[in-house]
This record gives C-alpha cells, sequence and structure tokens, in this order.
C-alpha cells in the first residue's frame, strides 16, 4: 500500500539525494524551523478517495495451515491528492524568484520517466500534473518569503486479505426442478 513516507524519495532519490533539488524536503506538518534562506518543500497530503468499487478475488484463495482459514484478496485504486509548497527567500542580487524557478523544475521532475519507473515499484502511478503553480510572497520575519504550489496526484493500488472459512461439504435437500418456457 502506498503512504506518505513513500513520497520523500521521488524529490530526493535514494542514489543521488541532490540530483533535482537543494531544497530540504518536509512531509506533513513539523515543529521544527523550516529553513527557508536554503529553499523549502513542503509537501501536504490534501485528500484521498477511492476511484474503483473493491474487488474481491474468489479465484485463488490462500489458505493459512496454522489457522486453517483462507483469504480472500481484496483490492481497490486510490487517489491521493498532495500539495507541494515550494518557500524560498531569494539570495541577494537574484535575478529570478528562485521559488517561481524551483517549481518549474521540480514539477518537469515529477513527470519524468524516472519517477514513472519508481513509483511503479509501488503499484502507483503519477497522473499528468496540468494544474496551475500559484505563487505568491510572504512576509516571514521581517523578510520576504517567495512561494510557488501547485497539486500532483498519486493513484495506487490497495489490496488486503480477509480471512475466511471455506465449507467442504455441502447437503443438499428437496430439489424441484419445473420445466419453463
Amino acid at each position: 500500500m502506498f503512504s506518505s513516507s513513500y513520497i520523500y524519495k521521488l524529490f530526493k532519490p535514494e542514489a543521488n539525494p541532490e540530483l533535482i533539488t537543494s531544497y530540504e524536503v518536509v512531509i506533513g506538518g513539523t515543529i521544527l524551523p523550516a529553513k527557508l534562506k536554503n529553499g523549502v518543500i513542503l509537501v501536504t497530503p490534501l485528500f484521498s478517495r477511492a476511484v474503483t468499487s473493491q474487488y474481491n478475488d474468489l479465484e485463488s484463495l490462500e489458505y493459512d495451515t496454522e489457522s486453517d482459514t483462507y483469504s480472500i484478496r481484496q483490492s481497490s485504486y486510490i487517489e491521493n491528492t498532495y500539495q507541494i509548497d515550494i518557500y524560498k527567500i531569494n539570495d541577494k542580487n537574484a535575478q529570478v524568484i528562485q521559488a517561481e524557478v524551483e517549481a518549474y523544475k521540480v514539477r518537469e521532475w515529477l513527470k519524468s520517466y524516472e519517477i514513472s519507473e519508481y513509483l511503479a515499484t509501488l503499484k502507483a502511478e503519477i497522473l499528468p500534473i496540468y494544474d496551475n503553480i500559484r505563487f505568491s510572497s510572504e512576509l516571514l520575519n521581517k523578510e520576504l518569503v517567495n512561494r510557488a504550489s501547485f497539486e500532483m496526484k498519486i493513484i495506487s493500488k490497495v489490496e488486503i486479505s480477509e480471512p475466511t472459512q471455506v465449507a467442504d461439504k455441502a447437503k443438499i435437500e428437496n430439489i424441484n426442478i419445473l420445466k419453463g418456457y
């Protein structure tokens, strides 16, 4: 099952954490102060919704010898929406809004083949990101902080197993077969 803990590796791949961004990545809320001078990417789960009905696999039951039960596998697809906020206090004499440049770079990275491959290993996919990037500036602690934000959606398969017992004998009585037209 996909969880928000996998999101970190979208921005900081294990093999090369500085490949796409040098900004700090924070998943969800935190009590630690963000280092806005260095840049921060804040990823917040917004909502989750089911996009398919539950599917019960009754063809391939799994038998557990210890508990003498069978398990029915159930699965459905879930769409998780995340908000990506990029904060940065511009360096002195910067000729661009650095949060804006980072937002474009991160959004294009999320569309890459490497991201698709990584998510495939987790039985997940990222939906195409066509949403607008929103820009704003805020005054925090007497410094101007630039912010860029957009949303991304990840669809993943959620699987569970439900233990059940299977009848091995059945007794059929009083069968009436009627001829129909």
